[in-house]
Formats: structure tokens, C-alpha cells, sequence
């Protein structure tokens, strides 16, 4: 679906790409000399739009891109960016051809699709076929064990023109309060690192940090960081205290379609899980659960109208979101109203609306459906074409 708001669309996403580039430069000035910056953009750019964010990160100072799966890539590669990108879930053998003929970089974790890539590469008379491989470290989700990951990377580079380019891991803690996993994490990697070195194997990069540890844990991050969710500005603190200045670059309004008075012991909403004590004041507006806005804010979220904050009541439905404006004064049909953003002196943060819920920003920010159209803002915009 078209995510330009062409038709003007009441209820839309806006992207503040000059904060990007100022979060891009906060985190590239952390890492420091001799830290490369892998800007993560999958899951079309943490909802935030993947090509416009990835132009604004790659302008800004990243030095390469990274995706979950190959479509990121092959959509990135179409759309005529040239830089590395990572692919970091390792693939089915036999989707290993598209890499080489999109010039993707695989996450390998198994010799058969090693194999299949490399043959690719070699009918492509590729010159290089880079490829990364991921150490299992402690998180369990994907990667070998340091011995297992050195036998494949030697079959590997038995063939011309492969090479190790990302030596990788993924770290389980890294935001949370106690970061001694993540610390012992660290020291699993230096130990595969001085494995590989030891067989005389040295890969462009190693890479460990992610977000997280780019604010609690400098000993992470080797000279790769692979950073997602703080580009976007969250989290600016963690729980184990480490914080940078980074700001949430996405703002979430709508307009007020309908306002109606409802009288004591009406409800609001199926299920009438909302219901009025006295004579409330009712805002209706015109998005839903189907844009991502999360179903469980019902009766627990708030929204900005007039720049105070005003209680979702009622169930969040597919289409519908509803508002109790009795208190503020001089409300109309038509007013502005932000459900994620600033609006005067008040805020509302993903991170607010992931704690009204019980589920993390990431999940908030990643969820604004793809009916919801997007418009970018700030020099930077502009100068990537996104804005007049």
C-alpha cells in the first residue's frame, strides 16, 4: 500500500528525519574511532519507513545497513541503494541464490547453504562472495558454537573469493539491570575471536553490540555496531543506568471526527466495558487497532487534545478510536490530536505506551500498520526528496 499521505488522510504517521540524523551522529560520536555503525532498518525501518530511514542513516554516517530477511534486501537493492547489507536470519537453502544475485550478505550457519551461495556467486563470476557467520554466545535463538562456526568458516573460504565478512553474535541482556550475561557474553566473543585468529582467520568485522550496549556496554563493541531501535530514540536510558540523548522520531494524529454527549449508565464501545458516571463529552477518531494502534489501550491509554492529556474509554475498535474530552475546554470536531508524540508542554512516549500495556516500545513503534500513511519532515527530508 502507497504510505504517502497524497489524499490527506486525518489519522497518519509523521517521520522527523532531522532527529534521526542527530540520534545517527549521538551514537556514531559514542562508538568512537574504529566502530563501524551497521544501521538496522528491517521491519521496514522499525515502522518508520526502511528506504527514507536508511538514505537519512547512510547520509548521516552509517556505514552499512542491516535486514532481517532477504525481501528487505532485494526491496533496498531495487530502490538503488549500493552499501553492504546484512541479512541477519539465516535462510533456506533454497532461497541461497538470491544473495549473490543482490549482492546480499548471508548469515551462515550451515554448510548446505553455504555451499548453494558460493555456487551462485561462482555462476554470477561474482568476485566476491562475502558472508557472515553467527557464534551461539547465550541467547539460543540462532547461531553455532565457536568450533562448529570455524569448520564451516574454513570450508568456506576454501573456495576463491569468499570472505569472512561479519564474525557475529547477539547479546540476551544488554538493556537490562543486571548486565553480567551480557558481560560474560562479551568474553564467549573475545574467546571465538581469538579462535578464529588462532587458525589465521580474521574477519573484517566482529560484532556483538546492539543498542543497548552501545549506551551500558563500550566493552561490546569490537568494531561493528549493530544498532536498530536507538536510532529511532529508544530507549535514551536502560535499566543498568547508560543514556544518550537519542529522541523518539515518530509522531502519531489524528483529528477529531465526531463528538458526542452520552448521559449516566451509557456505554461506549462492544463489550460496554466503559461507563459513564455523569454526562461525559465523547471524541471519536478515525483510526484503529488495524493501524496499529494497540487494542489494549482501551481504557487505559491517553491521547493529547488542546495539548492536555484525555483517557481512551472503550474498547479500541478495527477503525475507531474513543475519547473522553469532558474537561478540556473548547474541543471541536476537526482539533489535532496526538496519540504518540508531543503536543505544548506534554508528551507521550512509546515507552509510555508499551508500560500502559505490558509489552516493550519496540513492539509499539514496529505495529503502526501499513494503512497509515507517513510524512517525512526536517532539512533532511527535504534534501532526500521525501518533503517539498
Amino acid at each position: 500500500m502507497d504510505r504517502n499521505n497524497r489524499f490527506g488522510r486525518p489519522s497518519f504517521l509523521t517521520v522527523d528525519l532531522d532527529r534521526l540524523a542527530q540520534n545517527v551522529r549521538l551514537i556514531k560520536k559514542r562508538l568512537g574511532q574504529g566502530v563501524d555503525l551497521m544501521a538496522v532498518v528491517k521491519a521496514d525501518g522499525y515502522g518508520h519507513g526502511a528506504l527514507p530511514v536508511a538514505k537519512a542513516a547512510l547520509a548521516s554516517g552509517a556505514d552499512s545497513l542491516g535486514v532481517a530477511f532477504v525481501e528487505e534486501g532485494i526491496a533496498l537493492r531495487k530502490a538503488g541503494i549500493k552499501v553492504s547489507i546484512v541479512v541477519f536470519y539465516p535462510d533456506f537453502v533454497e532461497r541461497a541464490p538470491l544473495f549473490p544475485r543482490y549482492n546480499l550478505i548471508p548469515t551462515i550457519i550451515d554448510e548446505r547453504f553455504g555451499r548453494a551461495y558460493v555456487k551462485t556467486g561462482q555462476k554470477l563470476r561474482k568476485k566476491k562472495t562475502p558472508f557472515a557467520v553467527k557464534i551461539e554466545t547465550g541467547l539460543n535463538r540462532y547461531g553455532i558454537p565457536e568450533e562448529e562456526a570455524l569448520r564451516l568458516t574454513q570450508s568456506l573460504l576454501n573456495h576463491k573469493g569468499t570472505e569472512l565478512w561479519e564474525l557475529s553474535s547477539h547479546l540476551a541482556t544488554a538493556s537490562e539491570e543486571d548486565i553480567e550475561f551480557a558481560r560474560l557474553q562479551v568474553k564467549r566473543m573475545k574467546d571465538a575471536q581469538a579462535l578464529f585468529e588462532k587458525a589465521g582467520i580474521v574477519s573484517r568485522y566482529t560484532s556483538l553490540a546492539n543498542s543497548g550496549a552501545v549506551l551500558d556496554l563500550p566493552e561490546a563493541y569490537f568494531n561493528l555496531a549493530r544498532v536498530g531501535v536507538l536510532l529511532f530514540g529508544y530507549p535514551s536510558r536502560t535499566a543498568a543506568g547508560g543514556s544518550l540523548p537519542a529522541r523518539p522520531i515518530m509522531t502519531l494524529e489524528s483529528r477529531i471526527a465526531q463528538l458526542k454527549t452520552i448521559g449516566p449508565g451509557e456505554t461506549v464501545s462492544y463489550g460496554r466495558e466503559f461507563g459513564a458516571q455523569g454526562e461525559r463529552v465523547i471524541a471519536t477518531l478515525p483510526l484503529g487497532f488495524s493501524d496499529g494502534y494497540p487494542r489494549h489501550l482501551g481504557n487505559k491509554g491517553w491521547v493529547l487534545v488542546r495539548g492536555q492529556r484525555a483517557p481512551v474509554v472503550g474498547r479500541i475498535a478495527m477503525d475507531a478510536v474513543m475519547v473522553d474530552v469532558t474537561d478540556i475546554q473548547g474541543v471541536k470536531m476537526g482539533d489535532r490530536v496526538v496519540l504518540l508524540g508531543e503536543m505544548g508542554k506534554e508528551k507521550i512516549t512509546a515507552e509510555d505506551l508499551a508500560g500502559w500495556i505490558g509489552t516493550s516500545a519496540y513492539e509499539i513503534i514496529t505495529r503502526m500498520g501499513v494503512r497509515l500513511p507517513i510524512e517525512y519532515t526536517g532539512k533532511m527530508a527535504r534534501k532526500l526528496g521525501l518533503s517539498k
